[in-house]
């Protein structure tokens, strides 16, 4: 191909590479919010299978994100949850800066393997790690990801501690947490 051919259809490859481009990191994005969505149903389920004390019937029900990935999270569980109330209970979702805050929060979504403070192993503050987080013992349910899919798991040494009863229904549909969690 000869120079000035190849110059005159420089901008067109230009184009078509910045369009491919484009399709790819709005097809990440897309894919991104549809594996956010996702997570926030399997809480908002898991969520709806624990009987809360009827004190807080009449508070807004805080989910709370702590780790790396909450800033990447939080818009779209915002999203997810501005409509969709648990029971009457409004949802709130709070990205946490401090570890002083986790006492007001029902759940505390793990979006890293940074540990748990002491504070949150309250006996009624429902602990979830997201999928490829590291599982601490004081960690009630797990999300991992399997063969395109996300499992449950829960820990049943933390389950004996958490004083809110579990629907029995949410525990048929998850697997024991293998082996030794620290």
């Amino acid at each position: 191909m000869s120079l000035l051919r190849t110059l005159k259809l420089a901008p067109v490859f230009a184009a078509v590479l910045s369009s491919v481009v484009l399709a790819a990191e709005q097809k990440l994005a897309v894919d991104e919010e549809k594996y956010a969505m996702l997570q926030a149903a399997y809480l908002f389920n898991i969520a709806k299978f624990i009987s809360w004390p009827e004190h807080q019937q009449k508070q807004p029900f805080r989910l709370c994100l702590l780790g790396e990935h909450t800033s990447k999270l939080y818009p779209y569980f915002s999203k997810a949850f501005e409509k969709r109330p648990l029971g009457q209970r409004q949802i709130e979702v709070h990205p946490l800066a401090a570890d002083s805050e986790l006492p007001s929060c029902q759940l505390v979504y793990l979006t890293s393997d940074s540990p748990l403070p002491l504070l949150v192993i309250k006996p009624d503050i429902l602990r979830v790690t997201a999928p490829g987080v590291a599982v601490t013992g004081s960690v009630l349910f797990d999300l991992s990801m399997e063969a395109g899919r996300i499992i449950i798991y829960h820990n049943q040494a933390a389950q004996a501690e958490f004083q809110l009863p579990i629907n029995t229904a949410l525990l048929r549909v998850t697997r024991p947490l293998p082996g030794g969690i620290p």
